[in-house]
């Protein structure tokens, strides 16, 4: 790809993101206000014409987790949202500080993101209540357990203090579900991407999000991989420290066999998508 075609699809594809961004996202808060109950349409369709305009292949391994679940997940960049929030109606777990930020805050107000502090004591526990409550009145969520971005080679530790919010603490207690999922930036043109050129995609430590949201948007052609992985045992839903560890072994063994070029292994399910995930026929393709 020229200097030149790039500069241009980059401004095209820029004006496509904010022309499509001022169209949806007043009517997206217009039916939080008036009809709540169908918030997630609108932000599938965006995250749905976003892959859509960039040419993006996704390709999803495995059956979506059903609602009420809480999916710990790897994070690699800010697209990671797109290609995840296209699949299925969920909503995402974020510092607070992106709540500041400009327009993507906004943004992700309109998903009904949930907003945490990492300072102990009083925090964590309203941390924990409010993803509890969201996840039994039915909300999909996903937290990049990982507590920040990584260059998509390996799973870093995954953070235990969050995973209190579904960890069971007697028989009484509510049963949430948790998936680890599966993020991998796989392949470019047609074949396999290198280490270098994953790193390029990947959104790290204070890397300003600008330079990196225009060289994804100037990008040729990618695949991204999605595997949902089975719920977890239920043996090991009374330990927070036995969840993560899980979770990011399942996430760690997938990641490298994608990396590789490989398929990963997993049980794909014979159960259906869930109605709320229909948007189209084929959702897994670009």
């Amino acid at each position: 790809m020229s200097a030149l075609f790039r500069v241009i699809i980059t401004v095209a594809r820029l004006s496509g993101f904010l022309s499509l961004t001022l169209l949806l996202g007043p009517l997206q808060f217009l039916v939080l206000a008036i009809l709540p109950r169908f918030g997630h349409v609108i932000p599938m369709l965006y995250h749905r014409g976003l892959i859509w305009m960039l040419g993006v292949t996704i390709r999803r391994h495995g059956a979506v987790p059903p609602a009420g679940a809480l999916l710990a997940s790897n994070h690699v960049s800010w697209f990671d949202i797109v290609a995840i929030g296209a699949q299925m109606p969920v909503s995402f777990i974020a510092k607070h500080e992106v709540k500041t930020w400009p327009l993507f805050g906004q943004l992700a107000n309109l998903q009904r993101t949930i907003y945490i502090k990492r300072a102990r004591g009083r925090h964590t526990l309203d941390n924990r209540d409010t993803m509890k409550e969201r996840l039994v009145t039915g909300d999909r969520l996903v937290l990049f357990a990982e507590g920040t971005t990584g260059n998509g080679a390996r799973a870093q530790p995954f953070k235990s203090a969050l995973f209190s919010s579904v960890q069971r603490v007697d028989e009484a207690g509510p049963d949430i579900v948790v998936h680890p999922l599966t993020i991998s930036y796989t392949a470019l043109g047609g074949r396999v991407m290198t280490q270098a050129e994953r790193d390029q995609y990947a959104w790290l430590g204070d890397a300003a999000l600008v330079p990196h949201l225009l060289f994804t948007l100037g990008s040729p052609p990618f695949t991204v991989d999605i595997v949902f992985h089975d719920a977890l045992p239920a043996n090991i839903m009374h330990d927070r420290k036995a969840i993560a560890r899980r979770a990011q072994e399942s996430v760690d063994t997938a990641l490298v066999a994608l990396t590789g070029g490989e398929m990963p292994q997993t049980v794909v399910s014979d159960a259906p998508v869930p109605a709320d995930a229909k948007l189209d026929a084929a959702p897994e393709s670009r």
